[in-house]
């Protein structure tokens, strides 16, 4: 069974961001406070989107959703490179395709586009989910953390949000930080302010992070953290910019209490993260770091090292399909509040956490998504 043709099929949504937000919780515990954040939100992406459809040369056909343009033009351009590989052949499709691109991060996405795809395919071969593939339970449920990375977090009922979502019995939550090193110390206490007010929200107990999207130093990192241990953040994620392999040696020297994991698209970078004493938690993105086929070997890096895997929430299903299989408690998924009901749009039972929690069910799949 062989790719025969690749399509690309622009994604288009049949209600307003708004509307889909209020039809997906509705009659859910998430009805009231997903309404709250809405008005409340910004910095909602509005790029473009695709599916890429493989078709074989059999009756079976695979697809990736929620595929940016640039990965969806790469997969145009290169398209010749991907006709005619074997679709179950998944490690020897995956080294192929690492070693026949010139520009390998540049192609990366577009890598783990098809690869996801072909793990689709190989669903419906088996007649199975892909977790069931990979060793899954029948069923099984794995804690996730809600993300609100996309609220103001300066709003008048953000701590509202907080407390709200704590009692929704999420593992944790996650919220924007943003001010940086270019707004001085007065950023810098504005943000240990913010932080200050959701602790208050949520109690001691409940699990706090904070994404700073790559927008701190070395030095930032350390002095915001002196300032807050009595605020018990779980983690700050990816403080560095993506590329400041150095920074995170000397950050890695004191505090466990840094996520990265992100943008990296090497297994060569994963070693590096997941061997750091400090990283409190490695966050491959599914699809960014090559597909399905690396994120198995990235999982097992990190378990080696005894670091918890929190997933990049974008790539949700694949995410939960490999969780799935490791049954492990030191998995956390990553579930955003608002940008999951535009993501899950296409599937026929869409995913929403019960009592913090993601239920997998293998029968509800055949390959990826939903039957």
């Amino acid at each position: 069974m062989r790719i025969k043709s690749i399509e690309i099929i622009r994604e288009s949504f049949p209600t307003s961001f708004r509307d889909n937000i209020g039809n997906y919780y509705a009659g859910t515990p998430f009805e009231k406070i997903s309404g709250i954040a809405f008005n409340i939100s910004k910095d909602i992406p509005k790029a473009n989107f695709y599916s890429v459809i493989i078709n074989t040369d059999s009756e079976h056909s695979g697809v990736c959703v929620r595929v940016d343009e640039h990965t969806a033009k790469n997969i145009k351009d290169y398209h010749q490179m991907f006709t005619g590989l074997d679709c179950l052949c998944s490690f020897n499709n995956w080294q192929s395709l690492r070693k026949n691109f010139r520009h390998v991060n540049e192609a990366i996405r577009a890598i783990g586009t098809i690869d996801c795809a072909l793990w689709d395919i190989k669903g419906k071969f088996f007649n199975t989910s892909v977790g069931r593939l990979l060793g899954s339970p029948e069923s099984i449920e794995i804690d996730c953390y809600c993300s609100l990375i996309n609220l103001d977090i300066d709003a008048s009922s953000a701590d509202t949000i907080a407390e709200g979502i704590k009692n929704l019995h999420f593992w944790g939550q996650k919220w924007s930080l943003p001010d940086g090193p270019n707004e001085g110390r007065e950023g810098l206490f504005r943000n240990i302010t913010r932080a200050k007010k959701l602790r208050e929200a949520v109690g001691i107990r409940h699990r706090l992070m904070f994404d700073v999207k790559g927008n701190w130093n070395v030095d930032y990192f350390n002095e915001f953290v002196k300032q807050s241990r009595d605020i018990n953040i779980t983690w700050i994620e990816e403080p560095l910019p993506n590329d400041t392999v150095n920074g995170y040696k000397k950050i890695n020297r004191d505090y466990s209490l840094f996520a990265a994991g992100e943008h990296c698209t090497s297994l060569e970078g994963f070693h590096f993260l997941t061997a750091l004493k400090g990283l409190a938690a490695i966050q491959p993105d599914i699809v960014w770091c090559g597909g399905i086929t690396p994120s198995i070997m990235i999982f097992n890096l990190a378990f080696l090292e005894h670091k918890m895997i929190s997933p990049h929430g974008r790539a949700l299903i694949p995410s939960l399909h490999i969780a799935s299989a490791y049954s492990h408690k030191s998995i956390v998924l990553e579930y955003n509040l608002l940008l999951e009901t535009e993501r899950q749009y296409k599937n026929k039972k869409p995913l929403i956490p019960q009592n913090g929690k993601l239920v997998y069910i293998s029968d509800n799949y055949k390959g990826l998504w939903n039957k």
